[in-house]
């Protein structure tokens, strides 16, 4: 659950530069699709409902969409959103001028709107005519897309298969300044004492830095939570208020994790271990501190990104600067620590609307997408591009035309499209491996390294919230920003009591608002959930 992943993929970001060691023991020929010249030309329009979606010409610049043209005879025309996605989607409905297909929030507002006015097609014979999507993605994870109707209209982008291999996706977790931690004797940072003890040491001696920087808005916090309780997930504080007991949620301010993790935040805010601008700096200015080497320790749902463009700047000027994760601070006698968990359902969904004229046919492309062979060209481009030949679990293999590209040239490779996370990390993982040691991609060592041993299949908590049109999800949008707000006070409290205070104050305010009716909504999906996974 990280929290999303981007749409447009990066080639320098999904493979790192630098030599490639040629060869591999076992290899794999590919072959043709079986469509591949004798296709039947296919033209869709797609709306990304979001506002940063600006997609460029079809086939201009990358060559995977332009491999994509000439020989699966595919063009999509993209309508954008200008940025503004919410206005866009709503005059299309109401003129019924909807695209061909639409990518959106999986379980938002607007793919259900589609669903309940008849405006999507049922994908179910689809998925049962065509290979690829089948074998990809779980049977729970089918069951999961399926409506109240028992139908499918969407295909999930980003879905995760753990029978593939270990999950080495996500963001979360908690990093050190390398150098600032062996300058200080490299102390176990194993529990919140450890760390207490060592922010302090961090404070006095090196008064420049940050000793724990929590992120912009304070996204630290649900890390911090998670270290408090067995199997534990970040979402329980920052999105659901509550946590789950047997299969039903209680109201997470009346948990001892809770109290205990504010509690402590609140201490190092108060002693100044915490960057006292956690909730007005910008994502920008964090950066910049890392890059800085201003950062002692830092956690968060996306501390990865933050810590990524520093680590490696900073390894260059010196090999023992850089950043790398540790795994998560705890309470003693927590034997089992997670921080975030992964969904198998992926990031979002694409549906294809009645509008088009041949939404089979459209089908049948995504399906080829998601294949091996889709995800590959997706990825790295054509074969014979940048890579001839595939190992035995079908990740492209780089050839010398790849190791002697240049980063600009790498970005143009691919296509936008479906992804399949554990397809795409599995590659990463693989294509790591050909590389150096002192050239291989960190954030792919880190996952494989840490991230990987401290998440978990999640995939039950899926869609809990209530949407927003309905009586719990407006009693959910007043209390989210109660409890925002009682956090920032308690940050700000003056000692332990009033901490407390504040604490008791957000749980009768919480209850006041009606917060007990959002709870039984999630406790009644979460259960449905467990069924129709077979748990």
């Amino acid at each position: 659950m990280n929290k999303k992943r981007v749409l447009t993929l990066v080639l320098t970001t999904v493979i790192a530069a630098g030599s490639i060691m040629s060869g591999c023991k076992r290899e794999t020929k590919v072959e043709p699709a079986v469509t591949t010249k004798e296709a039947a030309p296919l033209k869709f329009s797609m709306y990304v409902d979001y506002d940063w979606s600006n997609n460029p010409t079809w086939a201009s610049k990358a060559k995977g969409e332009q491999w994509i043209k000439e020989n699966k005879k595919v063009t999509i025309d993209w309508v954008l959103s200008n940025g503004a996605a919410k206005q866009k989607f709503s005059t299309m409905v109401a003129a019924n001028e909807l695209p061909d297909v639409i990518q959106t929030d999986r379980g938002g507002q607007n793919i259900e709107k589609l669903i309940k006015a008849g405006q999507l097609v049922d994908l179910t014979p689809y998925y049962n005519k065509y290979p690829n999507m089948k074998k990809m993605i779980t049977p729970e994870t089918l069951n999961m897309l399926k409506s109240e109707d028992g139908k499918i209209y969407v295909i999930p982008n980003w879905p995760i298969n753990p029978n593939d291999g270990k999950v080495i996706g996500g963001n979360a977790g908690w990093v050190i300044n390398k150098e600032i931690h062996k300058a200080l004797g490299s102390p176990k940072l194993e529990t919140f004492d450890d760390l207490y003890k060592y922010l302090k040491d961090v404070k006095a001696k090196y008064p420049e830095v940050i000793p724990f920087e929590a992120g912009n808005s304070f996204m630290a916090r649900g890390v911090v939570y998670a270290g408090y309780r067995e199997n534990a997930m970040l979402n329980f504080w920052e999105d659901y208020f509550a946590y789950p007991d047997g299969k039903e949620f209680k109201l997470i301010t009346e948990e001892a994790a809770y109290k205990e993790s504010a509690l402590f935040m609140s201490k190092l805010f108060r002693e100044k271990l915490i960057s006292q601008d956690a909730f007005t700096q910008t994502k920008d200015q964090v950066v910049a501190k890392f890059k800085n080497g201003k950062v002692a320790v830092a956690a968060g749902w996306d501390v990865q990104n933050n810590a990524f463009a520093a680590a490696k700047e900073l390894a260059t000027k010196n090999p023992e600067s850089g950043y790398e994760f540790i795994m998560p601070v705890h309470k003693p006698g927590i034997s089992k620590v997670t921080v975030a968990g992964y969904n198998t359902l992926g990031w979002n969904v694409t549906a294809i609307t009645k509008a088009a004229k041949d939404p089979e046919k459209i089908f049948e492309y995504f399906d080829w997408n998601m294949s091996p062979e889709g995800q590959n060209i997706m990825n790295f481009g054509p074969k014979g591009l940048y890579w001839d030949k595939v190992n035995e679990k079908g990740y492209a293999i780089p050839n010398d035309a790849y190791k002697n590209a240049k980063p600009e040239e790498l970005k143009d490779a691919g296509f936008v499209g479906i992804g399949h996370g554990s397809f795409t990390d599995g590659a990463k993982a693989f294509r790591d491996t050909l590389l150096p040691e002192k050239d291989r991609d960190w954030a792919t060592q880190q996952r494989i390294k840490v991230i990987s041993n401290t998440t978990f299949d999640s995939t039950a908590f899926n869609s809990l919230i209530p949407t927003a049109d309905t009586e719990e999800g407006k009693i959910y949008t007043r209390c989210k920003d109660l409890y925002q707000t009682a956090f920032s006070k308690m940050m700000f409290a003056k000692d332990d009591a009033e901490v407390n205070s504040l604490i008791e104050k957000l749980t009768k305010d919480l209850k006041d608002q009606g917060y007990e009716k959002v709870i039984k909504v999630m406790s009644a999906k979460y259960a449905n959930n467990l069924k129709v996974m077979g748990k």
